[in-house]
């Protein structure tokens, strides 16, 4: 008979001796604390809590990753209360937006009380004004003596907010049965492995507060945390962990494939050792087949298998993961003819691989076929079902919307805004992506938000950037792909904020061609930094984008212009047109 898996609040009670949590601090060493020690302080900030407020209540926690945030969390929790982790200010760039967002935050869940860090504290006073709610702010350590255990868990146990990527942020209540069945599921889907390693995913989004941080705390692991501008400062810290033989899952995004590759060299790895690594999970966004390709070129000569391979899916509507491939297994790619995704019909497949062959793809945009990985199967108990505009089902292989069902899927939002891509209707999860089931495997296409339709096909915008991106891989993080419609026209749209010349520009323009075809009106236009916006996980926010440059004032330098029958470049500074975005915001 099976013991019982561990619940949120067992390891408070019963801390393991000997594991604990090592945090990279500001000069670059690990300092390790041990869960006895961070039991204690979350007990000791849960007896502060139940003093100043009672079960039940919200507690927005803005701490940076470190010692502070694991007994804030885990010390409202114990209190009876619910957690609401905002983002830090670095991670959004601009005071004025991550005000702004906090405001939302603030608003949304009107927190009894405020746990953060003194740097944090005018501007969270700034937010509160603004929000119309005031709440106390507490920077200091617990004085009050230490709970002597936690109490019962709230009926929300968390409070976590979508990345804002179409529209304003969603509150989204998860209970502690939807928290510890993902835990356990992915513990399970991952093969139990030991130890996760490193984590510098940001703990105020789904991937990195429930993979990277709740799994191997619940689970009293051997683990390490670093900051994501830790990361970003420099990569080659969190890859030395694992090239030392500490660790055994990776996980990321596209984007930390991408910067991997960029900031490392092969000379940088000389003498590591990558053969310890169990599994590589890339999510939070679509899984882009050339990042992939790029990351295991780079570490494959120094011990990093293909097999290690789980591209997941997932969002903060289903507490996490959704699906992932099988563990030991190099997962599938399907190449799709570029004229063969229209919604509610069979894809065109023309092409079958695994996806170790990527290496040995050409980077070549006049490809006939898009290449997609397979994303899984579903997580135990969990269905994923493609359905139609009426939500009918849909055979084997047809493009339509992916729904989710399962003991994962959360019961609603705080608000109640029906015009989301992404609904919770009864027990069913319509997320607002796109994508097709193959012999059990998900392939997830893009936003239905963020595509256009040409000749009844759907063009996503999240394939047109990794079209270009694999053309000019200098151009990814500086450069966003926005589509939409004016005077009923399709239009896409490249906004970068690199310095480029009409030469490269035009270039640009003829992979857009190439890729989207001739029927679509397109530019390549040099936009200030500011025009860009990304959400606080760093996905870019398209429909934000889309609206600021074509109702605002800005001036641009529009390089190169495709009207469906012929190619123009000019260097002029254009306003901003005012037309609106069409479809449903999320």
């Amino acid at each position: 008979m099976r013991s019982r898996e561990p619940g949120l609040l067992d390891w408070l009670r019963h801390p393991s001796p000997g594991h604990g949590v090592s945090f990279l601090d500001d000069n670059g060493n690990w300092a390790w604390t041990a869960y006895h020690r961070l039991a204690h302080a979350a007990l000791a900030r849960s007896g502060e809590l139940l003093q100043r407020t009672g079960p039940g209540q919200r507690v927005l926690i803005t701490h940076p990753t470190g010692p502070d945030f694991v007994t804030a969390f885990f010390g409202t929790l114990a209190a009876g209360c619910t957690p609401v982790p905002l983002s830090p200010p670095q991670a959004l760039s601009g005071t004025a937006r991550w005000v702004s967002h906090a405001a939302h935050v603030i608003q949304t869940v009107r927190p009894a009380l405020i746990l953060t860090a003194e740097p944090y504290r005018q501007l969270l006073e700034a937010a509160s004004q603004e929000a119309g709610h005031h709440s106390g702010i507490l920077t200091a350590p617990p004085t009050a003596p230490a709970a002597d255990g936690p109490q019962d868990l709230a009926e929300t146990a968390l409070i976590q907010f979508t990345s804002g990527s179409r529209a304003a942020a969603r509150g989204v209540p998860v209970s502690a049965a939807n928290l510890e069945t993902n835990i356990h599921m992915i513990h399970r889907m991952l093969g139990h492995f030991d130890t996760v390693g490193t984590s510098w995913l940001p703990l105020y989004h789904d991937m990195g507060l429930v993979g990277g941080f709740l799994l191997p705390v619940v689970l009293q692991m051997p683990h390490q945390m670093m900051r994501p501008g830790q990361f970003i400062s420099a990569p080659i810290r969190w890859l030395a962990q694992y090239g030392r033989g500490t660790g055994q899952v990776m996980a990321m995004p596209n984007f930390g494939m991408d910067y991997v590759v960029k900031r490392i060299r092969p000379a940088d790895l000389e003498g590591m050792d990558l053969t310890g690594v169990r599994t590589v999970i890339t999510a939070a966004e679509r899984v882009r087949p050339s990042s992939v390709a790029s990351f295991y070129r780079l570490l494959a000569p120094f011990g990093l298998r293909w097999e290690t391979l789980r591209p997941m899916y997932g969002l903060a509507e289903a507490t996490l993961a959704v699906t992932g491939a099988q563990a030991r297994r190099v997962p599938r790619m399907v190449g799709v003819k570029r004229t063969g995704e229209r919604f509610g019909q069979a894809v065109e497949v023309g092409d079958v691989r695994e996806a170790s062959e990527l290496a040995h793809l050409p980077n070549d945009t006049d490809a006939p076929l898009v290449w997609h990985l397979s994303c899984g199967q579903p997580s135990p108990g969990t269905v994923v079902r493609i359905v139609d505009e009426h939500l009918a089902a849909l055979p084997d292989g047809h493009v339509g919307e992916i729904a989710v069902a399962g003991p994962c899927v959360v019961r609603g939002y705080l608000d109640q805004r029906t015009t989301g891509t992404t609904r919770i209707t009864k027990d069913t999860l319509l997320t607002g992506d796109a994508g097709f089931v193959m012999d059990g495997d998900l392939f997830v296409l893009g936003r239905m938000g963020d595509c256009i339709q040409v000749r009844g096909r759907n063009v996503f915008v999240e394939e047109v950037e990794d079209s270009l991106f694999t053309a000019f891989p200098s151009s990814a993080r500086r450069t966003v792909v926005v589509a939409g419609y004016r005077g009923g026209n399709p239009q896409v749209t490249v906004l970068t904020t690199q310095s480029v010349g009409v030469d490269v520009a035009t270039a640009m323009l003829d992979t857009l061609i190439r890729h989207v075809g001739s029927d679509v009106d397109l530019a390549v236009d040099v936009v200030p930094r500011d025009l860009l916006q990304f959400t606080s996980s760093g996905k870019p926010r398209r429909a934000s984008i889309w609206r600021a440059r074509t109702e605002s004032d800005v001036t641009v330098t529009t390089l190169a212009v495709h009207h469906a029958t012929a190619v123009e470049t000019a260097e002029t500074g254009l306003p901003g047109r005012h037309t609106a975005l069409t479809g449903s915001q999320r």
